[in-house]
């Protein structure tokens, strides 16, 4: 944590605002669960549900970084959606993805590929499509 302050503080001076950014989530989740809850209890003020439903919901997506994701097709914790064996097509992962609303360029839900910012396929280098679908 020492060594992290100074580097932290150069980015903010820099103009590099780290509040809910990708490089703050992949830091935090450097330190136990525990010192994750201490920290980001420091930077919500109030103690609502709202803010303690925020703070466990990072904490948790934090916990579980360093595990394989489930599935989006089949959710089996076993292994990667690329190598779904449920669902080998990309024809049916697409009607997959389509019929759960997720998504087509990133796999999320709550937008589609015309409002992604995703920058697209890694495996064809930037079509706009999600790489399980390559």
């Amino acid at each position: 944590l020492e060594y992290i302050i100074p580097i932290v503080a150069q980015l903010e001076k820099e103009g590099v605002t780290l509040d809910g950014s990708y490089l703050a989530q992949k830091v935090l989740a450097k330190f136990s669960a525990s010192l994750q809850r201490k920290t980001l209890e420091g930077r919500f003020s109030q103690e609502t549900k709202e803010s303690k439903e925020r703070i466990n919901d990072m904490v948790s997506k934090n916990v579980n970084s360093d595990e394989t994701p489930a599935c989006m097709f089949c959710f089996s914790e076993h292994h990667k959606s690329v190598t779904c064996t449920e669902y080998p097509t990309t024809s049916e992962r697409r009607n997959i993805m389509q019929e759960r609303k997720l998504c087509l360029n990133c796999g999320k839900p709550g937008h589609f590929i015309k409002q992604c910012a995703s920058q697209g396929c890694r495996t064809c280098q930037g079509r706009r499509h999600h790489h399980t679908l390559c």
